[in-house]
């Protein structure tokens, strides 16, 4: 048995997609999707509803409700709903291919379930506009987000591949089990936590670099600088919580921020400088996307934008995320 757990909110534009996503499975045996609905203000719950009946008949879905709205506390709580043995995680706007299920079930056999297993991402826009084809290319690219291997590995090898995490994840409930569950109180970064407990307790975390998901990015930077910034502020929190660093990309953008600040502060022509040379840096970037194709030439401020974005708002999320972070344990520890 197999458990699909998705937590929602507000997703009315793509919830129809994922489902129906979910529904061309070619996963042949009896597996149910369990979603964990936010209070969604939307359309998502009648759309879930209506779309539901084109089921087919080997997959159940159930739809519980969480008032606190809070992603980990939606997976645990998916989690101990679930009837399978097995758990995948989606999202309410990632777009699953046909073999997910197959593939992820393949693949936590092959690592004989000692391990969280997971695709990469096809990162597309959420609209038409050059902004949202920037900020897709911008969150996909080594230069916006470093090197996580689901946003930026493009090889087709067949094989998996031991990375440091993967998105969603699929992996034994015994696993869910062992590690307690995600954390309830890291309110994002909640699955990066959770891939780290694993590996600390001797699992792995692995990519299958041919099952690819389509993800949507955000629309606007204003979405864009939100989210980064979320992603700074909790991954400040996990830094203080496991007192690690476990890859540099996590403190790259406070590291820019505070040269910055430093630079300054020694002198102002030397931080205009820095900044000057950063602003170039970003410039030739986006010129060389444009160059290959992979952005319009119209879209180069945008991208421009959206790596600026990427960096300044998570490095400022990290900045107000540590004291939050270091209260929290102090309270604790008194």
């Amino acid at each position: 048995m197999v458990s699909v757990i998705i937590p929602v909110f507000n997703e009315e534009k793509h919830i129809t997609g994922v489902l129906k996503g979910l529904f061309r499975q070619d996963w042949i045996q009896e597996y149910e999707i369990v979603l964990v609905d936010g209070q969604s203000e939307d359309g998502t719950l009648p759309i879930i509803a209506d779309t539901s009946r084109d089921a087919p008949a080997h997959c159940k879905i159930r739809v519980l409700s969480n008032p606190k709205r809070h992603i980990p506390i939606s997976l645990n709580l998916a989690c101990r709903e679930a009837r399978g043995e097995i758990i995948i995680r989606l999202d309410g706007h990632t777009y699953p291919p046909s073999d997910y299920v197959s593939r992820s079930v393949r693949a936590l056999e092959a690592v004989k379930y000692k391990g969280i297993v997971g695709g990469r991402w096809d990162i597309v826009p959420a609209g038409s506009s050059a902004c949202a084809k920037a900020i897709a290319a911008a969150v996909s690219h080594p230069a916006g987000i470093g090197n996580p291997a689901y946003r930026t590995h493009r090889g087709s090898e067949q094989g998996l591949i031991t990375v440091d995490t993967v998105p969603f994840g699929a992996y034994p409930r015994h696993l869910w089990e062992e590690l307690g569950g995600y954390d309830e109180a890291m309110l994002a970064n909640e699955d990066y936590d959770f891939i780290w407990r694993a590996r600390q307790k001797g699992y792995s975390a692995y990519l299958d670099p041919n099952l690819v998901l389509q993800y949507v990015a955000r629309g606007n930077l204003k979405l864009l600088w939100k989210q980064y910034f979320r992603y700074g502020y909790w991954v400040s929190h996990f830094l203080v919580k496991h007192r690690v660093v476990p890859t540099p990309r996590k403190l790259a953008p406070l590291s820019l921020l505070a040269s910055v600040v430093v630079s300054m502060l020694i002198s102002p022509w030397l931080g205009f400088t820095l900044i000057g040379t950063y602003l170039c840096a970003l410039a030739v970037v986006a010129g060389f996307e444009a160059l290959k194709g992979t952005i319009p030439v119209r879209a180069i401020p945008s991208f421009a934008g959206s790596l600026a974005t990427l960096h300044w708002a998570y490095g400022l999320g990290n900045l107000v995320g540590l004291p939050a972070a270091l209260g929290r344990l102090c309270r604790r520890s008194c």
